[in-house]
């Protein structure tokens, strides 16, 4: 499929360029202000909200969860352009029978799902960085959930290893990234020299079904096609691959063991599949769950190229679907957000890759979790400039909007009369281009 390149002629689209290339340039705005996140236990459950001072008497600073951000009523004055920022609104829950109101935050403009009957809390506006290095941002924003019997509750923190009782399941994806107390550049350690063989791996496949409602699910397994045929279930793409026996040469994995939650009647009628962490505290069970593990167990890298591993794998929850995701990043996050990472089909795989020979420029993008019509790609002089932006729908990528913006500046022996693209069968949106004669 070829992707329409457009020529950039006015001078407000040159500029909005400029502005999105400028975002790793530019300072940290001077106007932050500290924040932390605050609870109350108002019953069983505690209530969790930012705020620059304890709220009241009754608060408490959660495991010294601080961050600055920017709060203001005029963004337009900040040293980091807007278009590298989002806004928080509060939205505060309706109290039932007296329990706790909980607050949701989410980003303005990109249709984050708010439940029926949240109220807007109208309080100063707190903007953040989209992605990490924006304007010198470092300290990623989580936001946690739990479900219990009649409503959904948030909770936040700024660490995503932080375990917050009783319950309480981190969003894999940072909402946005605030500012530490100065900025600071991070390296990961260096990678062991021992690698995995590729014999060892195998390939780690995410399935979808064709049901509705809360009997929709999606399916991420080692098993092949032929072992899923028959139950309803088709091949949407391989992650990556993993192990299925411990390698000894390797002293960094973890297992990730696969439940079945399978409610065919009932009040709580449902079917998902999840797989469980061994490292973390998450429960096998909440209430009204009924996930029993069907014996398939994995191996996965506990942290960023280990043995080579390279892709990381993120969980999340659709709300309307109740139904467990994980999946791979397409944007830069910080490595510490992964809860594990898989094995790339090629080892120098990655998130993006540049070739650059004699005879031609090519950049290969991972675009899989947006369609033909979410992806944009405009050149302008040398420049090119990549836009993927995924509105908030139910869909069988979830509830989690993303948008990706790539700019890169073309080799001046780069012919741009020549630059063609199109969209391989991994969701892979590959850019080429020939050389000058």
């Amino acid at each position: 499929m070829m992707l329409k390149f457009l020529k950039l002629q006015t001078i407000s689209i040159v500029l909005q360029f400029s502005i999105a290339q400028n975002c790793f340039n530019a300072p940290a705005p001077a106007e932050l202000a500290p924040l932390g996140v605050y609870f109350k236990a108002e019953s069983s459950l505690a209530r969790f909200e930012l705020s620059q001072t304890t709220p009241s008497e009754q608060h408490a600073l959660l495991a010294n969860q601080t961050a600055r951000a920017l709060l203001t009523n005029d963004v337009s004055t900040s040293t980091c352009p807007t278009l590298c920022l989002y806004r928080l609104l509060a939205y505060e829950a309706p109290s039932i029978n007296g329990g706790t109101q909980s607050i949701l935050y989410v980003r303005e403009g990109i249709g984050e799902f708010v439940p029926v009957g949240y109220q807007l809390v109208n309080s100063t506006p707190i903007y953040c960085s989209k992605l990490p290095s924006f304007c010198g941002a470092n300290v990623p924003f989580y936001r946690y959930y739990r479900l219990n019997t009649t409503a959904i509750h948030h909770a936040y923190s700024f660490n995503i290893s932080l375990t917050i009782p009783p319950f309480f399941v981190p969003e894999g994806i940072p909402l946005c990234y605030m500012w530490g107390s100065a900025p600071r550049i991070s390296r990961q350690p260096a990678a062991p020299l021992s690698l995995v063989s590729d014999a060892q791996l195998v390939d780690l496949t995410l399935y979808v079904n064709d049901k509705e409602g809360s009997f929709f699910d999606t399916y991420l397994t080692t098993r092949t096609a032929s072992e899923v045929a028959g139950k309803g279930y088709r091949k949407v793409r391989v992650f990556g691959q993993v192990l299925t026996q411990l390698d000894p040469e390797c002293h960094s994995l973890r297992i990730l063991r696969q439940a079945i939650d399978d409610q065919p009647t009932g009040v709580f009628k449902r079917y998902d599949s999840k797989l469980i962490a061994n490292h973390t505290s998450e429960q096998l069970n909440l209430p009204y769950e009924k996930y029993a593990y069907d014996g398939e167990q994995f191996y996965c890298a506990a942290t960023h190229g280990a043995c080579g591993a390279t892709v990381p794998l993120y969980k999340f929850f659709n709300y309307l679907k109740i139904a467990t995701y994980r999946k791979m990043s397409a944007i830069e996050i910080t490595h510490d957000a992964a809860e594990q990472w898989d094995w790339p089909l090629q080892h120098n795989d990655g998130v993006v890759k540049v070739h650059n020979t004699k005879e031609r420029f090519e950049v290969g993008l991972d675009v899989s979790f947006f369609t033909p019509k979410e992806i944009e790609v405009k050149v302008s002089g040398q420049e090119l400039l990549i836009h993927c932006r995924h509105e908030l729908r139910n869909d069988v990528h979830g509830t989690v909007a993303r948008e990706i913006n790539r700019a890169y500046r073309l080799p001046d022996d780069v012919d741009v009369a020549t630059v063609k693209s199109h969209l391989n069968t991994r969701g892979v949106l590959m850019i080429t281009a020939g050389k000058k004669a």
